[in-house]
């Protein structure tokens, strides 16, 4: 609530005829809310979790410590059933003042509901000024359930859009976001078989990224978390350039992107992200003794289903790192299948050889429910790793 306190000082001794008098002039001042974005052209199915958010987040918390003071404030709400005020939004609309409870505004849930229903380009074309609009009002959404989303629907255009907009609060400042947006590019170049024009827009997309990520407002001073320098992140480029060639050119590396990127790709598995052959640590809790007077069986089979549940929630942290690794995986085999320097073909062996004993480790140490329930990076793994 700290917001509403501005304005409190010309509010504090006023009583109800002089706080009439100064509510009374608000509405005859046009100084438009020029943040709040309209949603005129958004898809009808979106349009009513957008208006919800404008109407009930968006318009309020962009209004003057004044009036937010009117309609939050409960010894302030009376006011305006005696002195009814209006406020410009535009030149052709306005907006009612009523009283509200600021802990009944829509949680990020249902803004999350508004980007599980976009579905087309059009639905995503309102990203941007959704995500401005959130922003504004200081609200935050997981940006990797956003982008995971838009992959899903072939949309990482928006992703992109939104990153070089300003105004969005998209930063790519933090490495795992950038290895999530070219794990979905990567996604998408084998639902094609990395094959046909689409490689040519996921490259140039992938190269997109990497220029915005050299912006300022998304640059990360450690080296460590610059998702330039991220194998996961340079393995997409070099897998996609390696397939176009393959594809393309005839297996000929016309353009130079296959050894630009392979000598990318090994300094960073050499010089700065080695890779970690030690086997993933899946804690198994203990299978606690049977309540005295519980059915045996009955009680047996709920601890297990618990610890099951337990065991795949552990092994989630070895999904994330399957989903970075067999992309470089796969870039390293295709790179192999080009006229690349024996040094480097050399290297390529190496750590071909080295990912392949480490994904198998990561595998095998899936728990039964995982098996049965594999994540992004498993299916990965046997669609693959031959």
């Amino acid at each position: 609530m700290a917001q509403l306190a501005m304005g409190s000082r010309l509010l504090r001794c006023q009583n109800a005829s002089t706080l009439g008098q100064a509510v009374g002039s608000f509405s005859q001042k046009r100084t438009y809310l020029t943040k709040v974005p309209t949603f005129k052209r958004a898809p009808q199915k979106l349009k009513p979790g957008l208006l919800k958010f404008r109407n009930e987040v968006f318009i309020p918390l962009n209004l003057t410590g004044q009036q937010k003071l009117l309609i939050y404030r409960k010894k302030h709400q009376g006011t305006l059933d005696e002195h009814p005020v209006t406020v410009a939004i535009s030149e052709t609309e306005e907006y009612q003042l009523r009283p509200k409870e600021f802990t009944a505004q829509p949680r990020n849930a249902e803004a999350n509901a508004v980007i599980r229903r976009m579905r087309s380009a059009e639905d995503w074309k309102v990203l941007p000024a959704f995500l401005t609009a959130l922003h504004q009002v200081h609200r935050k959404l997981n940006l990797e359930m956003v982008v995971r989303r838009a992959g899903r629907h072939n949309a990482m255009l928006a992703i992109l859009e939104a990153a070089k907009a300003k105004t969005t609060g998209f930063s790519l400042r933090e490495a795992q976001l950038g290895e999530k947006i070219f794990f979905e590019l990567h996604l998408r170049a084998q639902a094609v078989g990395f094959k046909g024009p689409e490689l040519d827009r996921l490259l140039s997309l992938g190269q997109e990224f990497v220029d915005v990520m050299s912006l300022p407002r998304h640059a990360n001073r450690l080296l460590s978390q610059d998702a330039r320098r991220r194998p996961a992140v340079i393995a997409v480029l070099l897998e996609l350039s390696a397939a176009r060639a393959l594809d393309k050119f005839g297996g000929k590396d016309a353009d130079g992107l296959v050894r630009a990127y392979s000598d990318r790709l090994l300094a960073s598995l050499e010089h700065g992200f080695h890779l970690d052959m030690t086997p993933p640590q899946i804690k198994v809790p203990e299978q606690p003794k049977p309540v005295a007077g519980e059915a045996s069986s009955e009680s047996s089979v709920q601890m297990d289903e618990q610890i099951q549940k337990k065991e795949y929630r552990n092994y989630q942290k070895v999904e994330l790192l399957l989903e970075q690794n067999v992309p470089i995986f796969h870039a390293i085999k295709l790179a192999q299948k080009l006229p690349l320097q024996a040094t480097t073909l050399k290297a390529f062996q190496k750590h071909e050889q080295a990912l392949r004993q480490w994904i198998k480790i990561q595998k095998n140490a899936a728990p039964t429910l995982s098996r049965t329930k594999p994540g992004r990076g498993s299916r990965q793994v046997t669609a693959l790793v031959k």
